[in-house]
């Protein structure tokens, strides 16, 4: 996986006069056009054909270094277990639970969101806990538990989602309602329709 990510800059900073499709991966399967027309043994369409204008030698030269950090093994493994799609949408949407987008604050009010959302997304709601001591304000047994509880909460409903049996349930209902609306459809047909009615 490593190689091939860092393959595709090189198979795009290719001209179609300087190729580099050798670093590519071979074989009927592979991304990359020109290995998979040699592979099927057809003529490989020319390279500016498929992809249009190569990239610019310092653009490539700013993007190696990128895509060297992209492909970094440490960053590689973070990412194999693959319960989190996308960490910055979950971050936005816990800064926007405290800070709505329909709703016009001020930059105080944001930077507040931002830092909560932050605290919150890297140490769970226990922060809360840190934010009153510095505040010198005495957290509760009570308030400690109620803390813990909330993020309990959280790590079972994030177990819960990632848990096969329930995903594959959500597929099967989820393809059962397309099939009824399907079989709705067919026996009283076009309901709905832009610029039909």
């Amino acid at each position: 996986m490593y190689m091939w990510m860092f393959q595709m800059v090189v198979c795009v900073y290719s001209t179609f006069i300087i190729w580099m499709g050798s670093e590519c991966p071979r074989g009927p399967e592979s991304w990359c056009f020109y290995q998979k027309a040699l592979a099927e043994g057809k003529e490989p369409a020319p390279h500016r054909e498929k992809l249009g204008t190569a990239l610019n030698k310092t653009v490539a030269e700013k993007l190696v270094p990128v895509y060297k950090r992209m492909t970094d093994p440490n960053l590689l493994q973070r990412l194999a277990h693959g319960k989190t799609q996308n960490a910055n949408e979950c971050l936005n949407g816990l800064i926007w639970v405290h800070c709505p987008k329909t709703v016009f604050v001020g930059k105080l009010r944001v930077h507040s969101a931002v830092g909560e959302a932050i605290s919150k997304f890297n140490q769970g709601a226990i922060h809360l806990a840190q934010v009153m001591d510095k505040l010198s304000i005495e957290a509760t047994e009570v308030t400690m538990h109620g803390l813990a509880k909330v993020d309990s909460d959280r790590m079972k409903k994030s177990d819960k989602h990632c848990d096969e049996k329930l995903m594959a349930s959500r597929k099967t209902k989820k393809l059962r309602r397309k099939l009824k609306l399907a079989q709705t459809e067919a026996i009283e047909g076009m309901t709905y329709g832009a610029g039909e009615f």
